[in-house]
């Protein structure tokens, strides 16, 4: 449901002048249309595990899963892909907040 909706956040930020493919695409959105900033933000927190969310819930049982039946290569490749992927996600935050001449 987070893929849906961030993909669907994607859409509704397309113009007919192209889709919002950049990351200077969204600086500044949360002064722009502070609703769809906020929800973005909940469903990239989502995707990025942050507890209190359905992603950290998936992320949480299926690193339980593997810790309880012993596949540690599993859950190291689930660890190092959630610290990459929450790198990226937040970088997205942080411009969705971030005003359009600053870095």
């Amino acid at each position: 449901m987070t893929t849906l909706g961030a993909w669907g956040t994607v859409a509704i930020l397309s113009t007919r002048a192209g889709d919002p493919e950049a990351l200077e695409d969204y600086r500044g959105l949360a002064w722009r249309n502070p609703w769809i900033a906020a929800f973005f933000t909940a469903i990239l927190l989502s995707l990025a595990g942050i507890p209190l969310t359905a992603g950290f819930i998936g992320k949480f049982y299926l690193l339980a899963a593997g810790v309880s039946t012993s596949l540690w290569l599993l859950v190291f490749i689930l660890v190092a892909n959630s610290a990459i992927g929450l790198f990226y996600y937040l970088r997205i935050v942080v411009a969705l907040y971030t005003r359009s001449g600053e870095q």
